[in-house]
């Protein structure tokens, strides 16, 4: 398996399990607040924002206690370098002459424009 493959497996995996380990209250007692919270006559958001902002936290703090100090760091490094890659590449090979071409075509519809001003006396 390469390593993009390996990263994104592993990707997978980790993200079912914090799901899964991290999910802040049960499916129940968070609608019971969220519609607390349109009872009181706010839109219900705020306890899904505060779950989030919970869930984000306890997920950084293992992520990184995972990170420090082990082999994990070496393959994110890898998987890092290897999508920065990538991202150059398509932006070399697709944006930039996509860029161009929209670039262009606005050259000519400018002149489009013009000779119709100039055409009709605008």
């Amino acid at each position: 398996m390469s390593k993009r493959g390996i990263g994104w497996f592993f990707g997978l995996i980790m993200g079912t399990v914090l799901g899964v380990l991290f999910a802040p209250r049960k499916g129940k007692e968070f609608r019971k607040r969220v519609n607390d919270s349109r009872k009181k006559g706010e839109i219900g958001h705020e306890p899904i924002l505060q779950d989030l902002a919970d869930m984000g936290k306890d997920v950084g703090h293992v992520a990184r206690d995972l990170y420090e100090g082990s082999e994990l760091q070496h393959i994110v490094d890898d998987v890092t370098g290897d999508v920065k890659s990538e991202i150059d590449d398509f932006n070399e090979d697709k944006i930039m002459p996509m860029k161009k071409a929209v670039k262009d075509q606005g050259t000519i519809l400018r002149k489009k424009v013009k000779e119709v001003k100039k055409k009709f006396h605008l």
